[in-house]
């Protein structure tokens, strides 16, 4: 048993190797001994895909709903009231049946430009509210959208692409059908 699957059985015969003495002889003749460079090819440039999701279409309606941070959070550690400086932008789609609009959760942030955030270090400079829970986490969809989905695959019989044809008609003036 142990002459059967040891490594001498891996071994290749000496009339094997024979065979490939030849490719290499052939080989070995048809590289020449100094190459010459040629010419030089210029690549044009390219650009990258930014990575990430694509916004949604402009042209669909927007519902804003503004969340923001409370009053006491407002207040540095130095005193002063914090100032707003920017917000964050979340947009999700959001289905009625026969109606799509995105609704955008606009988060204010807000900083001290007294003291830059220097004051209280055991919080954070710059202050946000928190973005409020998705259904499916890192996604657009609202539960409104998922179950109008759901409904449409899994009780009419409906696919799920092109959304434009099947689902809601009047969505191919939001979406691209793969035809476009």
């Amino acid at each position: 048993m142990h002459r059967q699957f040891s490594r001498s059985t891996e071994q290749s015969p000496q009339e094997q190797t024979v065979l490939f003495a030849e490719a290499e002889r052939y080989s070995v003749q048809e590289q020449a001994p100094d190459t010459d460079v040629g010419e030089i090819v210029t690549v044009r440039e390219h650009k990258k895909a930014k990575p990430g999701r694509k916004p949604i279409d402009p042209k669909v309606p927007r519902i804003d709903f503004e969340h923001d941070i409370d009053e006491p959070d407002k207040q540095c550690a130095c005193g002063c009231t914090m100032e707003r400086i920017g917000e964050e932008v979340t947009e999700r789609l959001q289905t009625i049946p026969e109606q799509i609009f995105a609704e955008r959760h606009i988060r204010p942030k807000y900083a001290c430009k007294n003291c830059e955030g220097s004051g209280d270090e055991d919080r954070p400079a710059v202050r946000i509210a928190p973005t409020p829970p998705s259904i499916i986490p890192g996604s657009i969809v609202t539960p409104g959208l998922l179950a109008f989905i759901l409904v449409n695959k899994f009780a009419d019989h409906l696919p799920y692409y092109p959304p434009g044809t099947a689902i809601c008609p009047h969505w191919v003036a939001y979406f691209p059908t793969r035809q476009e």
